[in-house]
């Protein structure tokens, strides 16, 4: 009997790995980092509210501390699946993960100056989203 061999594939590497690599391409932008390891998953520290937990297949970026409503952007996500939300400036951006035809009567880009803001106007375009039917 002939040993049954995987199909070639994407190759897979450690938390650490990534964690690491990701950090090299951060220094290539001029964006310094630490990495820190354990129990299977890797961080990326990239400054203050702002870290990349790394994982063998894939990154999630946490930052976004709301203090008035002791909230995280990870709840902000949860509840808006299907947008990417990132801080820029000193606000925030929503931008759909699938965009929608200019003409559709809804927006691929959401911002607010707080993510209170910004949860606000996602809701909005979610109720508006239910009204509209894409075609």
């Amino acid at each position: 009997m002939y040993p049954q061999h995987a199909r070639p594939g994407p190759e897979v590497i450690t938390s650490l790995d990534a964690a690491e690599q990701l950090q090299r391409e951060l220094i290539h932008l001029n964006v310094p980092g630490d990495v820190h390891d354990g129990y299977g998953i890797a961080l990326v520290s990239v400054w203050v509210g702002l870290v990349v937990w790394c994982h063998h297949d894939g990154f999630w970026w946490r930052t976004g501390w709301e203090p008035n409503r002791k909230r995280a952007l990870q709840q902000v996500l949860s509840r808006f699946p299907g947008w990417q939300i990132i801080g820029m400036a000193d606000g925030w951006v929503a931008i759909r993960e699938n965009l929608v035809p200019r003409d559709s009567g809804l927006s691929n880009v959401r911002c607010g100056a707080t993510l209170e803001e910004l949860t606000g106007n996602l809701q909005a375009e979610s109720r508006l989203q239910s009204r509209v039917k894409l075609q």
